[in-house]
């Protein structure tokens, strides 16, 4: 740990501040690829979520056809 210590004041005194905005840039990218990554994953869970929601209408949406269907059909009566 101390040795790691002396490279690092070692390269504050030698780069000054080129370290410290080194270090930022390299926190700055390295957040930004995060970011990127969790907006992929998560619009790929939107996706899959619209995919699913729409088999399930369309389950619905059959399982209604096929009672309709069933359904018997009712004739007005005719006035007399």
């Amino acid at each position: 740990m101390k040795s790691t210590y002396k490279h690092l004041e070692h390269l504050h005194y030698k780069h000054g501040l080129m370290l410290h905005t080194g270090v930022f840039v390299f926190s700055l990218l390295v957040g930004i690829g995060i970011g990127i990554l969790a907006f992929t994953f998560n619009a790929f869970q939107a996706k899959l979520a619209r995919e699913e929601m729409r088999r399930y209408e369309t389950k619905v949406m059959e399982q209604i056809v096929s009672k309709v269907e069933a359904a018997p059909l009712i004739l007005p009566e005719k006035a007399n």
